[in-house]
């Protein structure tokens, strides 16, 4: 079995309280329930963009208070909603799904 070696400071977890120089776009629409599940696992990613489709649950207010950045988008299709997470993400490699 072979061992993965990790890299200083990227470890989950580690104590360094630097963050990943990556960008999460979460794209969502009435996701109150499932959002906060959803970035509480995100906190060692360097920039979260929650993209909402015209929600009227609580899903901007419970994206903000986790400190997401917010853009409001019209909803089209994903790929749209992506696209525009994508023009506001600060960091330059944006992994796709």
């Amino acid at each position: 079995m072979q061992e993965v070696e990790q890299t200083p400071g990227l470890q989950r977890g580690a104590a360094t309280g630097t963050k990943l120089p990556v960008s999460v776009i979460i794209p969502v629409r009435n996701e109150a329930k499932n959002l906060p599940r959803c970035l509480r696992t995100l906190g060692e990613a360097g920039e979260v963009v929650v993209v909402d489709s015209q929600s009227t649950d609580a899903t901007v207010e419970i994206a903000r208070e986790f400190g997401a950045q917010v853009v409001h988008f019209h909803y089209q299709c994903s790929e749209w909603n992506a696209a525009a997470g994508v023009q506001k993400a600060a960091t330059q490699f944006v992994p796709g799904t």
